[in-house]
């Protein structure tokens, strides 16, 4: 029997019938002389037979592997026969699946639907019948078509129920985090918080984005992209947030300003856990504390470092928090409670100007 090596790089002579399936007289695949495995009605007359050629592969039900061997076969012919287009719509396939193969190797996949098209990861179909399995594959190529803002995107799919009703398993750094702060975080999380949209929803919306988002850039960026959406919530979360085409689809000030303000308060929790912005925390009212007292007393930093401040220094720091405007007083406690570096900066350079 000829080897696939010595297939590929000889022109093809079609088998005749009646030609027993290892005779030197033609040259076929090996499908050819395994007809159970045969591949049918494959060429390269030009690039449109080429392409269906290619989705016949696909839709072939064969191996993974047997896919690529066919798709390399048909791609030799045609180079043999300098069909150089066609043979790269058979090499953009074959480049495709050899990416599979490697995504295969580091992710296991589903055994049922591991030759259907792109990569079927096992965990998210564990637990499913075969043909729920498909549905749940075709379900997912469908929706990663879709636009980001198409709300119908985000339905759920075949499967998705029946995994709602087991307890969803957490993380191990949920795990830590909760065992750490307690449940208080999870439940602050969900709480209403009022940014000063329109309506609760948007509210809600914000507030969602506003805790998965990284930093205050991420957060609004997000929220633009999802005003920006042509779906009805879309729509009527710009309007409740004041944007549209006009201000490039950026929140209100105010909103905005909101936004900022709740997430350096979620940063701080996760610095200084779950009290963190309580009133006692506040750095005013620590320094204001420090002033009653004749030793003072430490003060907690956004880094989570404390400072000892004496009652004399904590009267000259709360003298000048009361003589500034408003403004400059917010960016005199950013400096004073940055680290003790900044604390200390700052306090020898409130030190110079009073005098």
């Amino acid at each position: 029997m000829k080897s696939f090596i010595q297939f590929i790089e000889a022109p093809r002579i079609a088998r005749k019938k009646g030609q027993p399936a290892g005779s030197d007289k033609h040259s076929d695949l090996y499908t050819d002389e395994n007809p159970k495995g045969t591949i049918h009605g494959l060429g390269f007359k030009d690039v449109a037979t080429a392409k269906a050629s290619v989705n016949k592969i696909k839709n072939s039900g064969k191996s993974h592997a047997h896919k690529i061997q066919a798709a390399v076969a048909m791609e030799q012919r045609a180079r043999e026969m300098g069909k150089t287009s066609e043979a790269a719509v058979y090499r953009t396939y074959i480049n495709k699946m050899k990416k599979k193969t490697k995504d295969e190797e580091r992710e296991p996949q589903d055994k049922d639907i591991k030759d259907k098209e792109g990569t079927q990861p096992a965990k998210y179909f564990k637990g499913l019948k075969k043909t729920t399995k498909s549905k749940r594959d075709a379900h997912f190529k469908k929706g990663a078509k879709k636009s980001d803002s198409d709300s119908s995107a985000y339905k759920d799919a075949p499967g998705d129920k029946k995994a709602r009703k087991e307890p969803m398993r957490k993380s191990k750094y949920t795990k830590d985090y909760q065992k750490m702060y307690g449940e208080v975080l999870a439940y602050e999380a969900r709480a209403f918080h009022d940014f000063g949209a329109n309506s609760p929803s948007a509210n809600n919306k914000i507030r969602d984005i506003a805790n998965k988002a990284k930093d205050y850039k991420d957060a609004m960026n997000k929220i633009v992209m999802f005003a920006r959406g042509t779906s009805t919530p879309s729509k009527k979360f710009a309007q409740a947030i004041g944007s549209g085409k006009f201000t490039d689809y950026e929140p209100d000030k105010d909103i905005a300003q909101n936004v900022k303000d709740f997430i350096q308060q979620r940063d701080r929790v996760k610095k200084l856990g779950p009290r963190a912005n309580d009133p006692d925390a506040n750095l005013q009212v620590q320094i204001k504390g420090a002033e009653d007292l004749r030793t003072g007393s430490n003060i907690k930093l956004d880094d989570g470092s404390t400072v000892k401040v004496t009652q004399k220094n904590a009267k000259i720091i709360n003298m000048a928090l009361d003589r500034v405007k408003p403004q400059m007083r917010i960016q005199l406690l950013k400096l004073l409670g940055k680290n003790k570096m900044s604390f200390n900066k700052t306090v020898g350079a409130i030190k110079r100007s009073l005098s």
